[in-house]
């Protein structure tokens, strides 16, 4: 379980990183809240790559281990693959 406590979900992030970018324009280039909000904005920033580079490794070791099994795992990667 400690495990999961680390995992966001791509699409929260992305909402999360939208709703940043929205408030972040009410207020004017250079404040202090504006340079606060971009901070945040730049970690949800990495925080997607992160998500992007753990899921395309988790990928790569899903197919690696179907190839060792003798099984083929598509684009979908479901079960009619």
């Amino acid at each position: 379980i400690g495990f999961m406590e680390d995992y966001e979900d791509e699409d929260d992030v992305q909402s999360d990183l939208r709703d940043l970018q929205k408030k972040q324009k009410e207020y004017d280039y250079g404040d202090d809240e504006y340079e606060a909000l971009e901070d945040r904005i730049d970690a949800k920033r990495k925080k997607i790559k992160d998500i992007r580079f753990r899921d395309s490794q988790q990928r790569a070791r899903d197919q690696e281990r179907a190839k060792k099994q003798g099984r083929k795992i598509g684009i979908g990667g479901g079960l009619g693959s």
